[in-house]
């Protein structure tokens, strides 16, 4: 009973801070000892646990069993914070991020961290107030194994998922002196050309990651040679002797940094600081400034704080260590007195009570949002969609470029998104703008190099951003050598890797039907006198999912990504990779007598078998996410493809963004929809996805047109209609995609003629509407409200000429509305629609509702408001959007609620002006 009291005061924290996040209301109700609990973090392996990783598997739970007697001790004595999980036989930093997970998910209980006995891969949170580090136990034993830049990406990416900015990455433990100089504990050794390639592996990795500041050894304990004390002293007399031996092999690499990190003597015999005399940390200190111009912080290892330039004890150096800003402190050996050292000193005044509150109320946040982060990091926040070839030109071609994403990055972390999805950059004969591609290993020219791509991915995770490729699986370019040698004959190895059939009798196509780009979905090839498959142009034949071979090769291809180190991946047009078991006409819905190929080979039994495999073969154990693009899979079908038996994280589903269509997709036969409908499909999704799975929230992409336009009137107010849009995207349940420009309110463009148009599918659609008896202005009409191109027109940067896009000529128009349309110009501008998509990330991100919460429906028969409520732990927030140009009278259940956010500045209690979007909560 007293071990569940005490676990249940370090879950109170838990509960109360995730339930309404009120930290001054959780202050308020804990005891001063409690307060000084949440300082500390306890350490099973200094308290003679033998937690062992089976155990942790055969125990998911955690429960008092798994710990030893004194550790439960000490959860009963002292309501320490959380506890560093130690385990012998963990092979990677990928599983100890799984296990800390786990803990987070299955005890509540606050794991900080991970330490490997044997490897010592560590999984940490830290920031620049001093959440701690450990120590490698064996940087050798990591060297030896390969994992020194692995370790280092991984902690600095475990720390960037739960959105601390890092300007320093310590593998040490305690910040105790404000003076910022850096010291720490043993790490590598003192062999210089062993410990150069090891820190030098080390900075690689953190930098990688984004992290500003390093890991630096300085003099150490020897460990690689073997070294003792005495050798050391002997051996670094002087300044000149150590930096001849120690630090020049690795200038280089503390170039990189803003921060040094050192290692540093802590046997207690020698001086009080622990160093010898002729080098003192005084002289250390201004060497480190003077000649190599470093400032940092002092870091020690809590077990042996009493090195620190006095023979400290521990409750001394806990003392000043909160005093020197840290939040957290690490339990040493004599963690009693270190625990009442700081209680005494709350009660004497030497440390006030207002400095402990605030330690207190960053942990509790931290707490909050670990929690929270039972969800994955896509779960919690927002994906930007690039497309490339329209986002930026920094040639002077007419295109955009890979570096053209990469000088936009800053605007993108600023935004507030955390993945970036960017359609395909490989190389391509662009029939259709790069979804026909010839090379799955490689970038286009057009787009840049390699090295180009492999700095955007480390550029992207400086700043918390990652990049998600686009994998198109359904089919390839028909001047990709798997295509060139399948057609060449019909024995060649690869004559099956692609869609072949004979002709009819009479020596038509195969079947009637119709590719989504219009025209038979048939082409004949004079080499093998056969027809082949092309469900889309036919420059875009469909690869042969039924041969392993053909399946393989795709999984290479996207492993190869996944080494260079991108986020996860969106994959086009996956419900049609599985073909029919018989192929015939189907009942032609055209007057061609043809049938819509989506028809007769979308989403066929069969294709969650491939698709399972390629999530073994692809997506399992990779801290990645998985977007398939999947036309066809109703909402009543979501679970087989998305949740814990899926074959994808998320899965795009058009039903809300198709309404103006009927199942054909013919342009020229739109269909009228009501606000009801795309409520009712939005809300379908939501409750087939609210218990098992993730939904990713959209209202545009590559293949949409703008979104003001297609949900809202002709002669909307533009500018409101995004807003509308952006509250509904930004606090529905799921991941937010939102498409380049869709954060300004960017619109359609004013087509005047078909030889404007570049889109393919456009050109295919605007033939069908002539050869359906429209003239040439009405089948232009259908373009104008469906082409593709309206979201391809180039991103609108600034007022100057082609928008900022091109220095050159755009190769698509650019939209005469960017002189007031811009990122340039919304930036400064409060009421733009820029800054509301700013506003609205920011309040997601700091709202477990938005992120956690459940989402459920309201007036879900007005014609007017779309209104929903998304509930965390007892919290509500609540969006009600009015979606017609008249002012609507809010019905009881919402008037009278606090509103946190409008996009109008003049509120009504009662009332929603026209286009009005609230936040209440």
């Amino acid at each position: 009973m007293k071990i569940l009291i005490a676990l249940s005061m370090i879950l109170f924290t838990f509960s109360t801070a995730h339930a309404d996040f009120n930290p001054s209301a959780i202050l308020k109700s804990m005891t001063l000892r409690e307060k000084v609990g949440q300082l500390f973090v306890i350490r099973p392996d200094q308290l003679d646990t033998s937690l062992t990783l089976e155990q942790i598997h055969h125990d998911r739970k955690l429960g008092v069993k798994s710990l030893s007697p004194s550790m439960r001790k000490v959860l009963r004595d002292y309501p320490a914070g959380g506890f560093i999980l130690f385990a012998k036989n963990m092979d990677s930093p990928v599983q100890l991020m799984r296990y800390n997970d786990s803990l987070i998910k299955a005890s509540k209980i606050y794991p900080v961290m991970a330490i490997d006995e044997e490897g010592g891969s560590i999984a940490r949170i830290a920031n620049s107030k001093g959440f701690m580090v450990r120590k490698f136990k064996s940087m050798k034993a990591i060297g030896e194994s390969g994992h020194v830049k692995e370790t280092a990406s991984y902690i600095a990416s475990y720390i960037k998922r739960y959105g601390f900015n890092l300007d320093f990455a310590p593998v040490a433990d305690i910040n105790t002196n404000p003076e910022n100089i850096v010291i720490g504990d043993r790490a590598f050794g003192s062999d210089p050309q062993y410990v150069s390639k090891l820190a030098g592996e080390y900075l690689d990795g953190l930098h990688e990651q984004g992290v500003t500041g390093c890991l630096k050894h300085f003099p150490g304990h020897g460990d690689t040679k073997g070294d003792t004390h005495d050798n050391y002293v002997a051996v670094y007399k002087t300044w000149d002797e150590l930096m001849k031996a120690e630090m020049i092999p690795y200038i280089d690499n503390i170039k990189k940094a803003d921060t040094v990190m050192t290692a540093h003597i802590t046997m207690k015999n020698v001086t009080n600081d622990g160093l010898p005399a002729s080098l003192s940390r005084e002289l250390i200190t201004g060497k480190l400034r003077g000649e190599l111009g470093y400032d940092g912080v002092i870091v020690t290892d809590a077990m042996m704080m009493g090195a620190i330039q006095k023979n400290y004890v521990s409750s001394e150096a806990a003392i000043l260590a909160l005093e020197a800003g840290n939040d957290i402190i690490l339990m040493p050996y004599d963690y009693r007195e270190a625990f009442d050292g700081i209680l005494e000193a709350v009660k004497s005044g030497r440390i006030s009570e207002a400095r402990l509150d605030e330690s207190v109320m960053r942990i509790l946040r931290l707490k909050q949002k670990m929690q929270g982060d039972s969800m994955e990091w896509w779960k919690t926040g927002a994906v930007y969609q690039v497309y490339p070839k329209s986002f930026l030109d920094t040639k002077g071609a007419g295109t955009g470029d890979i570096k053209g994403i990469t000088s936009k990055l800053d605007y993108l972390h600023d935004l507030g998104v955390n993945a970036l999805w960017i359609t395909p950059v490989y190389p391509s004969p662009m029939v259709d703008n790069g979804y026909d591609i010839s090379d799955y290993t490689a970038i286009g020219e057009n787009f840049g190099t390699m090295s180009d791509f492999d700095e955007l991915v480390k550029e992207g995770k400086k700043r918390g951003i990652r990049i998600v490729m686009d994998l198109v699986f359904n089919h390839c370019s028909d001047q990709h050598e798997w295509f060139k040698l399948s057609k060449s004959s019909r024995d060649n190895p690869k004559s099956d890797w692609f869609i072949w059939r004979d002709g009819k009798p009479d020596g038509t196509a195969p079947t009637n039907w119709r590719s989504i780009f219009g025209g038979s979905a048939w082409e004949f090839c004079p080499e093998r006198q056969q027809y082949y498959l092309h469900t889309f142009a036919k420059e875009q034949p469909d690869l042969n999912w039924e041969n392993p071979e053909v399946r393989y090769a795709l999984y290479d291809a996207a492993k190869f990504w996944l080494e260079k180190g991108v986020g996860g991946f969106r994959i086009d047009a996956i419900t049609y990779i599985k073909k029919p078991a018989i192929f015939a006409d189907g009942k032609p819905d055209a007057e061609d007598g043809t049938v819509n190929v989506h028809t007769m080979t979308a989403n066929q039994p069969g294709i969650l078998d491939f698709l399972r495999e390629f999530k073994s073969e692809v997506r399992e154990g990779n801290d990645i996410f998985t977007v398939g693009e999947a036309n066809g899979v109703s909402a009543d079908e979501l679970p087989q493809w998305v949740g814990d038996n899926g074959v994808f994280d998320m899965l795009f589903e058009f039903s809300h963004v198709t309404l103006p269509l009927g199942d054909a997709e013919i342009w020229c036969r739109p269909v009228e929809w009501k606000l009801t409908d795309l409520k009712r499909a939005i809300s379908n999704s939501q409750k087939a996805t609210a218990s098992n799975g993730w939904y990713p929230a959209f209202f545009e992409n590559h293949d949409q047109p703008r979104s003001v336009n297609h949900f809202f009137a002709e002669g909307t107010d533009p500018v409101k209609a995004a807003k509308c849009l952006g509250t509904i995207l930004l606090t529905m349940r799921g991941t937010p995609f939102i498409y380049q420009g869709e954060e300004l309110g960017m619109t359609n463009y004013a087509w005047h003629n078909i030889s404007e148009v570049d889109d393919i599918q456009t050109k295919g659609q605007y033939d069908l509407a002539l050869k359906e008896g429209f003239s040439a202005e009405e089948a232009m009409k259908f373009v104008r409200y469906f082409t593709r191109d309206n979201a391809r027109t180039p991103m609108q940067w600034t007022t100057g000429k082609n928008a900022g896009f091109t220095s050159g000529t755009s190769w698509l128009p650019v939209n005469l509305n960017h002189i007031t349309v811009n990122a340039e110009s919304e930036a400064g501008d409060s009421g733009s629609v820029l800054s509301w998509y700013r506003d609205l990330l920011k309040m997601r991100r700091e709202n477990p509702a938005l992120t956690a919460g459940t989402w459920r429906e309201i007036l879900a028969d007005d014609e007017n408001i779309f209104a929903f409520v998304r509930k965390y732990d007892g919290h509500e927030v609540m969006t009600v959007v009015n979606f017609s140009l008249k002012p609507v009278k809010l019905p009881e259940e919402i008037s009278g609620r606090k509103v946190i956010l409008s996009s109008e500045s003049d509120i009504d209690p009662s009332e929603l002006k026209p286009l009005e979007a609230r936040i209440i909560m």
